[in-house]
């Protein structure tokens, strides 16, 4: 990202930092000078999957971790200040219940499209309904299918953080968290 002749970058790192990976966010100057650079994280690894500019003129950084929270991985957000300075770090919780182990989403992480097969307690519906959401919470794609198999295309998206969630005609449901990768 290029704001006033200044370019942003985020992403990951294992060379700096205090863990396998961390979050890593870097500023160059318009000729490739560095300028600065900060990193996020624990003993384990965090991955960072997008950034933002936010419109105090700060920056938002999304990904997981795996040093903080509750559960095995959970999201990990990190806020800044247009200096990188840290303002406030945020873990939500993803628990990773299977409901259904017999519905699978796959790939994950996930390229341009999703494949989905529903269990064969689900043959007695009518329709799934596939609804993809961004991580905060908008409604970005939403299908229906007569199919109980099917294959969604989803090029168009920008890499990072989805929840998928299929409901079957007969009142069946199940959530899944996705990574879509470039």
């Amino acid at each position: 990202m290029i704001i006033n002749d200044t370019i942003y970058n985020a992403g990951s790192t294992s060379t700096f930092g205090s863990g396998n990976q961390d979050y890593h966010f870097v500023r160059v100057d318009s000729i490739g000078l560095f300028v600065n650079a900060v990193n996020w994280g624990g003993n384990d690894d965090e991955i960072c999957y997008n950034f933002s500019q936010t419109n105090d003129t700060g920056f938002v950084l999304i990904g997981t971790t795996r040093s903080f929270g509750p559960s095995f991985q959970s999201i990990y957000l990190v806020k800044t200040d247009k200096n990188l300075s840290t303002t406030n770090l945020v873990t939500i919780d993803i628990p990773e219940t299977i409901l259904d182990s017999d519905v699978e989403v796959f790939p994950n992480p996930f390229s341009n499209s999703i494949s989905v097969r529903t269990p064969e307690k689900w043959k007695n519906s009518s329709e799934i309904i596939f609804n993809l959401y961004s991580l905060s919470g908008e409604l970005v794609k939403s299908i229906r299918s007569k199919e109980k198999n099917f294959l969604i295309s989803i090029p168009e998206y920008p890499s990072g953080m989805y929840f998928v969630q299929l409901i079957s005609s007969d009142g069946n449901s199940q959530s899944f968290r996705m990574i879509k990768q470039e």
